[in-house]
């Protein structure tokens, strides 16, 4: 083998070592990145913090680690901690993840109008992504602005038309703001797409009682009572609709009811239903 060849080779060796050297650090930050997703998922906070951290010492560069940081140390209140993970992330580049946790912790802290303007950059960045429209929307919702919560829960639904969380803060919404035709076209939606969910149930025969449709009310306030036996609402709901359409004995009947559930409310209840008021809704 010739002296040039054996140059050549060990050049070669040489070239290929510090390549993979150069990898080394990347993979330690995928591994331990990917260990982080493991904790996170398991629940595993603690672990999933230190493993993000390890995984943003070796891939600086990189919004991924700081953004998933971020995350984990929301879970664990530490606001403080995870505003500044955001804030890293959104210092190698505007992402709309490290805007949305970011509103998240400025929101949980009580900075609603830095809340706010974090969610509106997460939106426009991915108008697509329903993190920001749905912590918005819980936000605003939280705050009594029922129009803003509407219009952001819109949007979340949009994009996932069969999630019930934010069709049930809609229908919500839409009640507090007085548009009972739509709060009830939401809890319909709700319980076609999830039959048993007692609460939808309960929410519809309160729509169907504010727009006096007080037939369709007892039918919704029956099935919430099939599914929770005991909802006082429900049966409180019943009585009044059966008032309002004129049926005292099934009035009567489910003021007994809420007795043996709730005397003090089942008093009150016997003292409206004696004025003659009308059903109410929520």
């Amino acid at each position: 083998m010739s002296t040039r060849t054996v140059v050549f080779a060990c050049l070669s060796l040489l070239a290929l070592v510090s390549l993979n050297l150069q990898r080394i650090p990347r993979m330690i930050g995928e591994h331990s990145y990917e260990s982080g997703r493991q904790y996170l998922d398991a629940g595993q906070y603690r672990n999933a913090a230190a493993a993000f951290r390890r995984s943003s010492l070796f891939m600086p560069g990189e919004a991924r680690p700081y953004i998933d940081l971020g995350d984990t140390l929301l879970r664990m209140e530490k606001y403080e901690e995870a505003g500044a993970s955001f804030k890293q992330a959104l210092g190698i580049g505007e992402d709309s993840c490290a805007f949305c946790g970011l509103g998240v912790v400025y929101y949980r802290t009580g900075r609603y109008e830095e809340a706010e303007r974090a969610f509106r950059r997460a939106e426009e960045l991915s108008p697509n992504e329903e993190c920001a429209y749905d912590w918005s929307g819980r936000m605003f919702y939280e705050l009594g602005r029922y129009q803003e919560a509407a219009e952001a829960f819109e949007h979340e639904v949009k994009i996932h038309p069969r999630a019930v969380a934010p069709l049930h803060f809609l229908g919500n919404a839409y009640g507090y703001l007085g548009r009972h035709e739509e709060a009830a076209e939401t809890y319909r939606r709700i319980t076609d797409l999830q039959p048993d969910y007692e609460e939808a149930h309960y929410q519809l025969g309160g729509a169907y009682s504010y727009l006096k449709r007080y037939r369709d009310a007892v039918g919704a306030y029956r099935r919430a009572l099939e599914l929770k036996s005991d909802d006082r609402r429900a049966v409180t709901g019943l009585a009044l609709a059966h008032a309002a359409l004129g049926e005292s004995r099934s009035a009567a009947a489910y003021c007994e009811r809420l007795k043996s559930l709730d005397p003090a409310s089942a008093a009150e209840l016997s003292k409206r239903l004696g004025r003659g008021l009308p059903a109410e809704g929520r």
